[in-house]
């Protein structure tokens, strides 16, 4: 990731002092407009594309004392827009009178540990929004450039904070323009004062403060181009604002009667937008339908081959236990171990010598264990079949001519099964 500085908007805080009215009914204010110190911003999805960290995130930034209070930063205050709320975008000569309410009179100044500024409020609904204490501090919006140098200032520690760390650093400040906001980044000791004696409370809301063209009332002295560029400006409105305006049109003169017209050609393209939307998303729709069938199909085969795997497992392992058992013996007990382990067992009974440990693999014991149980179940069979001929012979008379006794044809049968071979014991004795 390159560490040269990314250029970004922020808005920062201030308030209001004493104000005082003017002859011509203006509103004069003197306030508070930032200050130094470490800020803390929400990233956007323009941050995160810049390297700045995840959208959503929270992010400090550190504005030194030699940025905020250096001379050619404090005079770009001067003459600077005024507007209630921050717009969407930044403030132009093409889109100035859509938003422009008052100016910035002064250059701002130093004023202890912040930065103060006076302007004229000249649009009569913000002047009542201010005089009721809804639009109560103050709000620059600028450019700067922000550094990826993180670090700490203890002057700047606060509770959540207590260390005074910060990620970035805000450097070469440009003023675009001074925002009037129910609500700044300053806290609760920023407030409005409209005498030298009463204080206006502030109400604080949990609303976006984020930019919304200003709605004016004096379209009628704009020229024909400015009307449009004002109403495109508005089209990102809901139908609320929308109404607004159409109410306004329908109560103003000709000229109005004009911009009615190009507002009802700019709902039809929103109609239109609002179709090709609508069609987009039915198709991606289907589209999202298709590949979740065909995920859960390739997910129902798989469930079929694990079931048939693990039908093969327990097939093959209730064979392994009925081999060891028959091998065993009746009374051997496999319950709790597992496959290896039943293997190992059947090993060491046909194959003493045998190592079974574990650095022996899985798959040698199962075939020795196969290979094992296989010459077992042979040499049980030819033992059998052994058993069957000494039987026909038992039923003989013995060489004194009487019926042979149980006990005689038994040993009769071991003897022969013996000197040809059979059993497991013969093989170990050859051994």
């Amino acid at each position: 990731m390159s560490d040269a500085p990314v250029k970004a908007f922020r808005y920062d805080a201030g308030h209001l002092r004493p104000a005082v009215e003017t002859s011509q009914g203006f509103l004069r204010l003197d306030g508070h407009v930032g200050r130094a110190g470490i800020y803390e911003y929400v990233n956007t999805r323009e941050d995160e594309a810049n390297g700045l960290g995840k959208a959503g995130a929270i992010r400090r930034e550190y504005r030194p004392e030699e940025e905020v209070y250096r001379a050619d930063a404090l005079a770009q205050f001067e003459g600077a827009p005024l507007t209630a709320g921050h717009p969407s975008q930044q403030i132009t000569p093409k889109n100035v009178r859509a938003y422009e309410i008052g100016t910035v009179t002064s250059q701002a100044r130093r004023d202890g540990d912040r930065v103060a500024a006076s302007m004229v409020v000249k649009d009569p609904s913000t002047i009542a929004r201010v005089k009721s204490g809804e639009l109560v501090e103050l709000s620059p919006g600028y450019l700067a450039a922000i550094h990826r140098t993180p670090g700490a200032d203890a002057r700047h520690a606060t509770p959540g904070n207590p260390e005074g760390r910060y990620d970035c650093v805000q450097r070469d400040i440009e003023i675009n323009h001074l925002a009037l906001v129910p609500r700044a980044r300053g806290g609760a000791d920023l407030r409005v004062r409209l005498d030298g004696a009463d204080d206006v409370a502030i109400e604080r809301r949990e609303t976006d403060h984020a930019a919304e063209p200003q709605k004016r009332h004096d379209m009628a002295d704009m020229s024909h181009d400015e009307q449009i560029a004002a109403l495109k400006l508005q089209l990102d409105q809901a139908n609320r604002q929308l109404a607004e305006r159409k109410d306004a049109l329908d109560a103003a003169t000709t000229a109005r009667d004009g911009a009615n017209a190009r507002l009802r050609t700019l709902e039809e393209q929103v109609a239109a937008l609002n179709t090709k939307l609508a069609a987009g998303a039915t198709a991606m729709e289907t589209k999202a339908i298709a590949e979740h069938k065909e995920r859960a199909d390739a997910a129902e085969t798989k469930l079929a081959e694990l079931n048939a795997r693990r039908e093969a497992d327990i097939r093959a392992a209730a064979e392994v236990r009925l081999k060891a058992q028959a091998i065993m013996g009746a009374s051997f007990r496999c319950d709790g171990m597992d496959d290896r382990s039943v293997r190992a067992v059947v090993i060491k009974k046909l194959a003493p010598n045998d190592d079974t440990g574990e650095k022996v693999s899985d798959a040698f014991i199962a075939s020795r264990f196969d290979s094992l149980a296989e010459a077992y179940m042979a040499n049980a069979r030819s033992l059998t079949r052994a058993g069957e001929v000494l039987a026909r012979r038992d039923v003989r008379e013995d060489e004194a001519g009487r019926p042979a006794s149980r006990e005689t044809r038994a040993k009769a049968w071991r003897d022969q099964a013996l000197n040809q071979g059979y059993g497991p014991s013969a093989g170990r004795k050859e051994a």
